[in-house]
């Protein structure tokens, strides 16, 4: 995977600061076989094939998790340095403790209220984050990543899609692939058919 600088500055709506340039533009196949970078690609790489309708809509948002999946890897590995006022610092590291929270939680029921209370910031200034600096509201942002770590399951083991469906914090099956098809325009028993081979 290799990384645009110029496309990065301008997709990311963050505000860093590095020494020079970006601090890693390119990624081994070994490094992020477990993350979701490469199922993101994928998804990207089908969606540009297919143009379903809203393709350019869906790759965005795609691009823009690749990106803020990235940036958030910088960060947790002391690669790039987020702004340094004191104020802007302090809430760096509740949104970084905010963001781990979710990675490992998802599957819970998680509301921007608890956000509130895990970061201790006010629900105004998170609502204005998540719509401003992701580009989708708190439940969206919560949906995609529970999204993405469907696609991992299904593409990586041979977990039944109720299974799937639990595992990731959809409740029922019949709500996840709904969501699901709404989200990628086809279902989850579909997607992994069509992404058979393609496993990392």
């Amino acid at each position: 995977l290799i990384l645009d600088e110029e496309t990065f500055r301008n997709i990311m709506p963050l505000h860093f600061r590095t020494d020079t340039s970006l601090p890693r533009r390119y990624f081994r196949a070994q490094d992020i076989a477990t993350t979701p970078l490469p199922y993101l690609v994928l998804s990207i790489v089908d969606e540009f094939h297919v143009k379903e309708a809203g393709y350019e809509w869906y790759m965005h948002s795609l691009v823009s998790q690749l990106y803020l999946r990235i940036y958030r890897f910088w960060i947790e590995n002391g690669l790039v340095v987020p702004e340094t006022a004191a104020g802007k610092q302090q809430y760096d590291v509740r949104l970084r403790k905010l963001f781990g929270y979710i990675d490992q939680n998802y599957a819970e029921k998680l509301t921007l209220r608890d956000a509130v209370h895990i970061t201790g910031l006010s629900y105004s200034y998170l609502s204005r984050f998540f719509h401003d600096s992701i580009g989708q509201p708190f439940t969206a942002y919560l949906t995609n990543i529970r999204l993405l770590e469907a696609e991992k399951l299904l593409l990586s083991t041979d977990m039944s899609i109720v299974n799937i469906a639990l595992e990731t914090g959809f409740g029922s099956s019949s709500y996840f692939t709904a969501k699901f098809k709404e989200s990628r325009g086809v279902t989850p028993s579909e997607f992994r058919a069509r992404f058979q081979g393609q496993r990392p």
